[in-house]
C-alpha cells in the first residue's frame, strides 16, 4: 500500500492502527507519525494506550524522534508502565519483561 503511494493512503493506514496484528498496527503507526498534521496527532498519541507493548515503545521511539510536544502526557503515563512485555501466549513460561517504562 505504501510502495502505491495511492491518493488516500493516510486513511487507510489509519484504518490499519485498529489491526488485529500488533505488526500491522505498529507499521501503520510509523508511516502515519512522520506525515500527521497537528489535528490528526491525537489519533496517534492514543496508541501509546495499545494493549501490545511493541506498539507503546514504537510510539516512544517515535516521539524520541519527532518530539511533539502534545505527546508529553502520554510519555509519561508510559514511564508508569507496568504491563509485562513477554506474552500471556507462549508456549513455554518466560521471564517477565517490563521494558516500556
Amino acid at each position: 500500500m505504501v510502495l502505491a503511494d495511492l491518493p488516500d493512503m493516510s486513511s487507510e493506514l489509519k484504518k490499519a492502527l485498529k489491526h488485529k496484528r500488533y505488526m500491522v498496527r505498529r507499521e501503520a503507526l510509523r508511516r502515519l507519525v512522520p506525515i500527521a498534521t497537528v489535528e490528526e496527532r491525537s489519533e496517534l498519541v492514543a496508541a501509546s494506550h495499545d494493549h501490545s507493548a511493541d506498539i507503546r515503545v514504537t510510539f516512544a521511539n517515535l516521539m524520541e524522534e519527532h518530539q511533539w510536544p502534545d505527546a508529553i502526557d502520554a510519555l509519561i503515563d508510559l514511564l508508569k508502565d507496568t504491563r509485562d512485555f513477554a506474552s500471556q501466549l507462549a508456549p513455554a513460561p518466560s521471564w517477565s519483561r517490563y521494558g516500556v517504562a
